[in-house]
């Protein structure tokens, strides 16, 4: 999300020169280039929402995995605008970030779940 990209690997749409929120397009390119300055990132392209100004969004956002997969939830209180206006695709991990929940946080917990079940 930081990078501006989908679960699909598109970018976050709308664009800040395309959301109707703005009223000019000036408007838009001020906001655009605070949002450079205050979160940069060069994989995200300049105009492309990264839903991040305070950080109590991205920070509400969970992960529970399922017998169906991984699903991502937020008890953020707009969350549900936020999704609306943006997409469910919006939630994702890609490949790199993938792999360093699974090593991360799901390989502990599944290690410390077998030692639980065997009582080692």
């Amino acid at each position: 999300m930081l990078e501006g990209k989908r679960r699909d690997g598109n970018d976050i749409s709308p664009s800040y020169f395309e959301d109707p929120f703005f009223k000019s397009l000036e408007s838009a390119q001020r906001y655009s280039d605070w949002k450079d300055e205050i979160t940069p990132n060069p994989k995200r392209k300049k105009g492309v929402p990264n839903l991040y100004i305070n950080g109590f969004y991205h920070e509400s956002i969970g992960i529970a995995v399922t017998k169906s997969g991984v699903e991502f939830n937020s008890t953020f209180a707009d969350a549900a605008d936020i999704e609306r206006k943006f997409g469910s695709l919006i939630y994702s991990l890609n490949v790199e970030k993938r792999t360093e929940y699974v090593k991360n946080f799901l390989n502990p917990l599944f290690v410390d779940q077998i030692k639980f079940e065997l009582r080692l």
